[in-house]
């Protein structure tokens, strides 16, 4: 199925543009890394958190005041039908459930609540796992430059490795904006991203290096890339569209759980299709100037 019928949209020829609009999100989404910061989860800062449903909807700063009053408070939040409200407080013990259960039951007396998950993670943990979030990443990028230089060329690897950097920050950069809790599934969402874009990426050069033939019958290495990326553009649009709906459906229906993981995959899909064909493929112009490319 073709969803394009002219397969000659001239995409390289507005790398220039793409490459300044990927240069403003990148640049605000490090100004709001270094200024805002990220919003991290338990799972990384240590802590108590507590998930209680109450029997109706509740007023947030109401019980952000009680929970303050008794500890500090770290992130309240409503999710659900705006009954149903996660509570991290900073510290941890096995006082901390039962009291802040106590706590809303006395003051929400016409409203039962209901004690549904509590986790605790030591600050120590917190930062081992930061560390090993940081290293699972690294490895990753590796064996991803290591896999590309031998099927492809170890060009063809740095270029899709600076589009999932490019992927990966802009996330990052959604996350910092709208204070979504960054946890260890924020983690697996944005390895998930990795793995996602990085396939949109191959199946782009491996329409680049069999119509790198076309090299030989004059003509130029820019307008191979451009014919391979317009060849792919109906396969890349459909998977994209199809996966963003599956995300869609988990954002909408998937509870807080579960929302944040689906956030960063819907920000990850949408910059990790557009990375594919206007940062990855364009890159290899850039960096072989017109020449014929060895691939092995």
């Amino acid at each position: 199925m073709e969803l394009f019928v002219n397969k000659n949209y001239p995409l390289v020829d507005t790398r220039r543009n793409a490459y300044i609009f990927s240069g403003i999100l990148i640049l605000i989404s490090l100004l709001l890394f270094f200024f805002r910061g990220l919003n991290y989860g338990v799972d990384f800062v240590g802590g108590t958190s507590i998930e209680v449903k109450f029997n109706s909807k509740v007023e947030l700063e109401k019980v952000r005041s009680i929970v303050s009053s008794k500890y500090s408070s770290d992130r309240i939040q409503d999710f659900g039908n705006g009954n149903e409200v996660l509570i991290h407080v900073l510290e941890q013990n096995n006082e901390v459930a039962p009291t802040v259960l106590k706590l809303m039951n006395d003051n929400f007396p016409g409203n039962s609540v209901e004690l549904r998950s509590v986790s605790q993670v030591g600050p120590k943990i917190g930062d081992e796992l930061k560390v090993s979030a940081i290293w699972a990443s690294i490895w990753g990028l590796l064996f991803i430059v290591v896999y590309l230089a031998i099927r492809f060329h170890w060009k063809w690897g740095m270029a899709a490795v600076a589009a999932l950097f490019h992927d990966v920050i802009i996330t990052i950069g959604l996350f910092c904006a709208l204070q979504l809790e960054f946890s260890l599934g924020a983690v697996a969402a944005l390895l998930t991203i990795i793995g996602y874009s990085v396939n949109d990426t191959i199946v782009v050069f491996d329409r680049i290096r069999e119509n790198t033939r076309l090299i030989k019958r004059g003509t130029t290495f820019g307008e191979v890339i451009n014919k391979s990326i317009n060849e792919t553009l109906s396969r890349t649009v459909m998977t994209s569209t199809l996966t963003l709906l599956s995300v869609i459906v988990l954002l909408m229906i998937g509870g807080e759980v579960i929302r944040t993981f689906a956030w960063a995959l819907l920000t990850g899909i949408v910059v990790g299709t557009y990375s594919s064909i206007y940062v990855a493929s364009p890159i290899l112009i850039e960096w072989n100037a017109g020449e014929d490319i060895k691939v092995k």
